[in-house]
């Protein structure tokens, strides 16, 4: 429990700090903070690279096993890749996403098979093992 809060605390800690101009302006000026553009190169990020796999057993004894390969950097490259494509896919001009009730909903349950198949068709290799 002390761990969760402690985690909790630095969290909101480390929030004030992005987002409050004078902190974030002072911790830039310590170092605590990157400035603009002082991210990893582009070298770095095309080195990256992300494999998922997931296993899974039904309620008979079944299984099923799925893995996801990002090719790129996920911190960065794939995370904004993601990003770009569930925003194209809420455009939805062919009446795709699926019918569910209102709420907050993962991109999953919002976008539903679509964004499957932006990420598949934009360089995500999914591969069932």
């Amino acid at each position: 429990m002390t761990a969760a809060v402690l985690d909790l605390l630095k969290s909101y800690c480390l929030g004030a700090m992005v987002i409050t101009p004078p902190v974030a302006s002072l911790c830039r000026a310590l170092g605590v903070l990157p400035s603009p553009g002082e991210g990893p190169s582009e070298a770095f990020m095309n080195s990256g690279w992300l494999r998922v796999t997931a296993h899974g057993t039904g309620v008979r004894s079944s299984s099923c096993s799925c893995m996801v390969y990002f090719p790129s950097d996920p911190g960065y490259k794939e995370t904004a890749r993601m990003l770009v494509e569930a925003g194209l896919g809420l455009l939805d001009r062919e009446g795709r996403l699926p019918r569910t009730a209102g709420g907050i909903l993962t991109p999953a349950a919002a976008l539903g098979d679509q964004m499957a198949e932006r990420l598949v068709a934009t360089g995500t290799v999914v591969a069932r093992t």
